[in-house]
């Protein structure tokens, strides 16, 4: 079975901490359980993170329960099947569905032959089924 990850929507900026949306492989727009110690002003995960879970829960609206945070970069190349790269090493995308722009092109080489560099995610973005096909080299 896949990790179950949810990463940050990137309209989560718009809304407020507790109507924060969060995406996963296989759906869209689940929200924190409310009763989530993640579920607050101050503990809503950062664009740069991602949520591990234990549970979809589907009531009126699709919860993400039983959870944690963790660097969505790491955590994601940690778990991932498959990493994908451009030739810069400036794009990585993690099993076909996740990519992730970094600072600068050596970083994604980088991050490819040793765990000890740390990288700044410039952006997150989900992909839909047409773009994670036309990654690069298989790093």
């Amino acid at each position: 079975m896949y990790p179950r990850v949810g990463v940050p929507n990137e309209h989560n900026a718009d809304r407020s901490a507790s109507e924060a949306r969060f995406n996963t492989r296989h759906c869209a727009g689940a929200c924190l359980h409310p009763t989530s110690v993640l579920n607050g002003d101050d503990a809503t995960p950062a664009p740069t993170e991602a949520v591990a879970f234990m549970e979809l829960l589907e009531t009126t609206k699709l919860f993400l329960c039983n959870l944690v945070r963790a660097p969505a970069l790491q955590a994601l190349l940690l778990v991932a099947h498959r990493v994908d790269t451009d030739a810069a090493g400036s794009q990585l995308v993690v099993d076909r569905w996740l990519l992730f722009q970094t600072a600068s092109p050596q970083v994604g080489v980088c991050m490819g032959f040793t765990r000890r560099t740390q990288c700044v995610v410039v952006q997150c973005l989900c992909l839909s089924a047409g773009l994670g096909s036309s990654a690069g080299n298989r790093a």
